[in-house]
């Protein structure tokens, strides 16, 4: 392994690690920052992590890119565990990992840059009786290969439903068929993942 690398944030270098150290898929590291104003905010983020509460939930940690050498196909995403002005605690995680514990998205799932058209459009196809009839959403994403999508529930137990539209007003509770899940957990795990591996070997 090569002994220094690049630490990436949300698209912006904020520092460097050296000495690197691998356990497994552990890493620790002396960390360095770039004083950017990007290396702050990271900083100021994960300096309150907790190490071991972010081992029992990734969503707990801050995900990063790790990159060895100038060449982008180096890099691979960490999971920020723990860091101090000078030392830094890593786990190397997959992709998939990387999208939950930072809530991002998998094929064939994307953000919409047009929440109002799809919130509009339920309004206008629930019944009554349909369960999202009195629940205020906010739409978040679309699966870009069928009807299906993605809302936030704004006030209701479960915090996530995804709608198969219809187009067309309906009568009974049943249509447009909805699934609800009670957290972004839940949705990545028995939604998301399950979609993306469907999606995969078509």
């Amino acid at each position: 392994m090569e002994n220094t690398a690049i630490i990436s944030w949300k698209g912006e270098e904020v520092g460097t690690v050296s000495n690197i150290m691998n356990d497994m898929w552990y890493l620790d590291a002396d960390w360095k920052s770039n004083q950017s104003d990007s290396s702050s905010r990271f900083m100021n983020l994960a300096s309150k992590l907790k190490g071991e509460d972010v081992i029992k939930e990734p969503s707990k940690g801050l995900v990063a890119r790790l990159q060895y050498n100038e060449s982008s196909s180096s890099a691979h995403y960490v999971l920020i565990l723990s860091v101090d002005q000078s030392k830094i605690f890593m786990r190397s995680i997959s992709d998939e990992i990387a999208a939950y514990a930072d809530q991002q998205l998998l094929e064939p799932w994307q953000l919409t840059d047009n929440a109002a058209f799809y919130e509009t459009e339920l309004k206008k196809e629930v019944s009554f009786f349909h369960p999202l009839n009195w629940k205020r959403v906010r739409a978040i994403a679309i699966r870009t290969d069928r009807d299906d999508v993605l809302f936030e529930v704004l006030n209701g137990s479960s915090k996530y439903a995804v709608v198969h539209l219809t187009w067309q007003k309906e009568s009974s509770r049943k249509f447009p068929s909805t699934h609800f899940y009670k957290d972004w957990q839940d949705f990545f795990v028995k939604r998301l993942v399950e979609d993306h591996k469907e999606w995969k070997n078509e």
